[in-house]
């Protein structure tokens, strides 16, 4: 008979439940894959449409872009106004997505509905 006793089916609790294995995972992977998308979608977004916000503006106050000289403008302030208006939303819609990527990041219980809502928002 060997002189080595038996494994315990009991792991001893500690402050360090990592070091025994006796711990759920903080958040499912699915949600933090989703959640930093989010959040590098709705960064990128912010970027780009801000300054398509900006470059429609200034477009629109000088009639001419300062960086392309040659380039011929359309003069037609109905294109220019949804333009404008189109970044602004989009530009809303993404520091939404990044807020409620943060928030879906950390757990927030009101992340879920407000994505699913942000979704539908996005989507029309």
């Amino acid at each position: 008979m060997s002189q080595i006793p038996p494994p315990s089916p009991f792991q001893p609790q500690s402050d360090l439940p990592y070091a025994y294995g006796n711990y759920a995972p903080e958040r499912p992977g699915v949600v933090s894959g989703l959640a930093i998308t989010g959040i590098i979608i709705g960064s990128l977004g912010i970027l780009c449409n801000g300054f398509g916000v900006i470059g429609q503006v200034v477009l629109l106050v000088m009639g001419k872009s300062p960086a392309f000289a040659n380039v011929p403008v359309m003069h037609d302030p109905a294109i220019s106004a949804f333009g404008i208006a189109n970044s602004a939303i989009d530009l809303g819609l993404c520091i939404a997505l990044l807020a409620f990527s943060i928030a879906a990041l950390s757990l927030k219980p009101f992340a879920h509905a407000a994505l699913m809502r942000w979704s539908a928002i996005a989507l029309v």
